[in-house]
């Protein structure tokens, strides 16, 4: 595995009905905005390995970040995990972030 990335993929989805959330959702390494997510795709985010990042994900909405879901990430040298970003219900609630591999 030398040479390859280390890394999270995240696939964000919105609840059925909630058409009016226009913005990505964003993802937070460590307390700083990295990149922004596309809905319903996966997206490849690159992480060092060897070190706990903390991570959050949320969408920018009326009164600001919505839907915040979170979790630490541990990676080995090349290893990609995957995970699911799905907002809830209300967008005031937090949103679910769940390991998928």
């Amino acid at each position: 595995m030398a040479g390859e990335e280390s890394g999270i993929t995240v696939f964000s989805k919105k609840i059925f009905g909630q058409f009016l959330i226009t913005s990505q959702p964003q993802i937070i390494v460590n307390g700083v905005i990295v990149q922004n997510l596309k809905w319903n795709q996966n997206v490849f985010v690159s992480l060092s390995p060897g070190i706990r990042h903390q991570i959050e994900i949320n969408f920018p909405y009326i009164l600001g970040p919505s839907c915040r879901a979170m979790t630490v990430v541990f990676l080995q040298p090349g290893e990609v995990q995957g995970y699911r970003y799905k907002t809830s219900f209300f967008v005031t609630s937090t949103g679910n972030l769940s390991r998928i591999d």
